[in-house]
């Protein structure tokens, strides 16, 4: 049979501090994320219906020059 040798205890509670920290920091990063979208999500909102209305703009003036382009055989 083979005999199970168990980990050390400073190895073992080493590893709970370690998990405990990586726990705070992704904790910690979220809040912080969380609070940034809550700060800046009224500039992101502007933002975004600048970048979409610039879209459909370009979108638009893109299908009209294609209208014009295009030849037509009659």
């Amino acid at each position: 049979m083979i005999k199970q040798e168990s980990l050390p205890e400073s190895v073992i509670s080493h590893y709970i501090s370690f998990y405990c920290t990586e726990f705070r920091l992704t904790y910690t990063k979220i809040h912080a994320s969380v609070y940034f979208l809550l700060t800046c999500l009224p500039l992101i909102k502007r933002l975004v219906f600048i970048e979409v209305g610039i879209r459909i703009i370009e979108m638009g003036t893109l299908e009209s020059r294609e209208r014009c382009e295009t030849p037509r055989f009659w």
